[in-house]
């Protein structure tokens, strides 16, 4: 009844609560139409294969170059097959994303209409009052707002983190099978460590874009408050003194831009860095098995294959946190 409406229309607390807000918006991630959960199955398949596709284009490449470097004493041969084979496999890789957004977008507005139509009968059912106090254009706002975040923080997720997590696992199991515990060892750390280190920096982030935020807008509301008193001015004749202020509120943006800029750098120059060091681990590693015969130069390729292939999507993963931040945020409200 009543109280339950009171607590309904109550401000949020500002700190999230992630599993109520998780539990909240699970039922309407997924479909009720038959056709659209084909297309669920449809989007996870091409998942599937693009995970194969990344496990086995190093494969086919170290089979290659073992072939034209005649490993194990043969003789050098044409490796048609496996020229054939990679090149499909490419192909996957590279139309895998085009051909899951095809069938993930009509989901994706099904989840967005249906989260909308929710909200908007929710708010008819509200008291008068919280509609007397509350702004209709913000109301509004918010909840398109909050619409659009579910999906980027569902692209996020599941495009994103989830098949980066998936591959990371399938090159640790991939050395494993081929007897080489140290370098599926290396590649996890390594990766762990990437994602820690990101994660961290990128909260600690947050306050240089805040307060980078917080000057330009006191910078912009001086400016257009000086502008729209200008008889004010001009009368006391202020215009030097308002030139100054302007000038001191321009420089505190670009010191908060600085610290906000000079803050992203650190942040690359550290992931590089524990990238960089992972491979060199892996490829001395590697290029000492090869020395003494336990492994062929197609491994060491196969292996360096590897680390380039799960260094690119985790490029993504700062933004991509930041997005599922934000996107919690959003739904919040």
């Amino acid at each position: 009844g009543h109280g339950m409406r009171r607590m309904v229309e109550d401000d949020k607390p500002p700190d999230l609560d992630y599993v109520r807000l998780i539990r909240k918006i699970s039922p309407l991630l997924w479909p009720e139409q038959l056709n659209l959960k084909l297309r669920v199955f449809l989007c996870a398949a091409t998942l599937i294969l693009a995970r194969v596709a990344n496990v086995m284009v190093p494969q086919f490449y170290k089979g290659a170059v073992d072939k034209l470097a005649g490993s194990g004493g043969g003789i050098p041969e044409f490796p048609l097959y496996y020229l054939c084979m990679f090149t499909t496999m490419k192909i996957l890789q590279s139309t895998n994303r085009d051909l899951r957004q095809f069938f993930w977008i009509d989901v994706e507005q099904d989840t967005s209409k249906r989260i909308k139509l929710r909200v908007f009968t929710h708010l008819h059912a509200l008291s008068l009052n919280f509609h007397l106090q509350r702004k209709t254009g913000e109301v509004l706002k918010v909840v398109e707002r909050g619409a659009s975040s579910l999906q980027s923080l569902l692209s996020m997720a599941l495009f994103t983190i989830v098949p980066t997590i998936i591959d990371l696992l399938l090159v640790c199991v991939v050395l494993l099978l081929a007897s080489e515990a140290v370098l599926s060892g290396v590649v996890l750390a390594s990766m762990l460590l990437y994602g820690y280190a990101t994660i961290t920096m990128t909260n600690w982030r947050k306050k240089f874009r805040r307060e980078a935020i917080t000057a330009d807008n006191a910078a912009n509301d001086r400016a257009v408050n000086s502008l729209l008193n200008f008889e004010t001015v001009k009368y006391f004749g202020m215009e030097d003194r308002e030139r100054d202020v302007l000038d001191g509120a321009i420089s505190e943006v670009n010191k908060a831009n600085w610290s906000n800029e000079v803050s992203l750098y650190a942040l690359n120059v550290v992931q590089q860095l524990i990238l960089a060091t992972g491979a060199f681990i892996c490829l001395y590693i590697s290029a000492a098995r090869v020395a003494e015969g336990a492994l062929t130069v197609g491994d060491f390729v196969m292996i360096q294959a590897y680390i380039v292939q799960l260094g690119m999507p985790l490029a993504w993963l700062g933004t991509a946190w930041r997005v599922i931040q934000q996107g919690f945020v959003d739904m919040e409200k």
